[in-house]
């Protein structure tokens, strides 16, 4: 019986007098890759947040916890972010912009994943089995060759699988990508999903959390559809990403398509 990763139960978050999440109730067990998808604005990345304790739930009544994690309602957040790899543009932009992180190799950006920090510092310690456990992340996402060039000189899609080789190297039990392939262009972010389901294959649980129908994987199991601040419809991807149920989570006529076994979506001006 596969054991639940995540899991909220009537979980809301209310900010400046403004529901986000509204009783958001959702269970996603390990193993089993999801596909979590809606338009701007829909909550997506509020969800992304409570579930890395970035942000809390309003207070319950209920003895049920609002929001768990493999199991537990508490947690210290340099110790979740072991358990549950995050790789979101956010991180991305901050790892660009921060003058110490910039200036860190492949490699030692792939080790301060150990710290959950962004930085190595003079008492950081560096062993040599951590040189190598970064060389193997880095050789899972094969980029091997970049190990000892500066974060500042990569590609888009090269950090990006830098981070991801971060989030790795404490062998997590999932992998949250936020909007994955954004900044990437067409070859980058075809070639960049395609590792990212050879990590599914290697027992790593995959959410992916996007606007954009094509990363949505043939791995993915479950598809979770948000629309202002609620799970408006969840299922498989058969269920859920037809043009009918889509056309009505975005309040206009849209159209799925499919080729080369990727699902699209365009707005219908028929």
């Amino acid at each position: 019986m596969k054991q639940p990763l995540v899991e909220l139960h009537d979980a809301s978050v209310v900010k400046n007098g403004r529901t986000i999440l509204d009783r958001v109730s959702l269970r996603i067990d390990e193993g089993q890759h999801t596909l979590i998808f809606g338009p701007n604005g829909c909550g997506k990345t509020s969800l992304l947040k409570l579930l890395t304790f970035q942000d809390y739930p309003l207070w319950s009544q209920s003895e049920i916890p609002p929001v768990r994690v493999l199991g537990e309602s508490r947690w210290d957040v340099t110790e979740l972010r072991k358990s549950l790899g995050i790789v979101s543009g956010d991180l991305t932009s901050k790892f660009l912009n921060d003058y110490g992180s910039a200036q860190l190799t492949a490699t030692e950006a792939v080790i301060t994943g150990y710290y959950a920090s962004r930085e190595l510092y003079d008492w950081t310690p560096v062993t040599d089995d951590m040189r190598q456990a970064a060389a193997e992340a880095l050789g899972r996402m094969h980029i091997v060759s970049l190990a000892d060039s500066p974060i500042e000189w990569l590609s888009t899609g090269e950090l990006r699988r830098v981070l991801i080789a971060r989030a790795l190297i404490n062998r997590p039990r999932a992998l949250v990508l936020d909007e994955p392939t954004s900044g990437l262009d067409v070859v980058a972010a075809d070639e960049f999903l395609a590792t990212i389901e050879q990590l599914a294959t290697e027992g790593v649980t995959l959410i992916l959390v996007t606007h954009h129908l094509e990363e949505l994987l043939p791995c993915v199991e479950q598809v979770l559809l948000f629309q202002r601040g609620k799970v408006f419809r969840r299922g498989s991807a058969e269920e859920c990403c037809t043009s009918e149920c889509l056309s009505e989570l975005f309040g206009q006529r849209v159209v799925v398509t499919q080729y080369g076994g990727k699902k699209n979506l365009r707005r219908s001006f028929e």
